[in-house]
């Protein structure tokens, strides 16, 4: 029998929606930030990286897809609000009185996700023409991507909108429905 010492692990990866622009070129050195696009698609071609993959890079597809989810999330809550308010003259009220609790936490989450969902539309509607908007997973053993990106965001030359990392905290959680 074989065993394995060391560090095992099963590859993972983190979802990303990053807004970005072309970078300006340094007057001094004619150096400028690497395209975010092309640092991604190379990472998803190469054995760099094994979970580093692009899932939209297109705007109007992004918003859509997002715009659609919300209309499908406030679908869900009224039709909750149809169906809790018929049950209650239901003559089963211990049953009814249990799924209306299950329903309040459902609307409380829908409501939560509604709320998410508008912020991260209105991020992406308020950006300057010039940037772009990419969705993409990175793998967490992709450091030198993950590098790339810090570096653009650092240099203001790109905003994480989104994410499901733990290294961004502090932006919007990409939406699970997009993915």
């Amino acid at each position: 029998m074989k065993v394995r010492n060391g560090f095992v692990s099963n590859s993972s990866s983190s979802s990303f929606v990053v807004a970005y622009k072309e970078s300006e070129k340094c007057p001094y050195c004619g150096r400028s930030d690497p395209d975010l696009r092309r640092v991604l698609d190379c990472a998803e071609t190469s054995n760099r990286s094994d979970d580093t993959k692009i899932i939209n890079e297109n705007i109007v597809c992004i918003l859509s897809k997002a715009k659609n989810e919300l209309k499908t999330i406030e679908k869900e809550l009224k039709d909750i609000d149809h169906i809790a308010n018929d049950t209650i003259l239901d003559q089963h009220i211990w049953k009814n009185f249990k799924y209306t609790l299950t329903a309040g936490k459902k609307k409380s989450e829908l409501k939560t996700e509604i709320q998410e969902l508008k912020t991260f539309i209105d991020k992406i509607e308020e950006l300057p023409s010039e940037w772009q908007v990419i969705h993409f997973d990175l793998s967490c053993h992709d450091d030198v991507s993950r590098q790339i990106i810090d570096n653009a965001v650092d240099s203001k030359n790109a905003i994480v909108i989104a994410s499901n990392s733990e290294s961004y905290k502090n932006c919007l959680t990409v939406p699970e429905r997009l993915n």
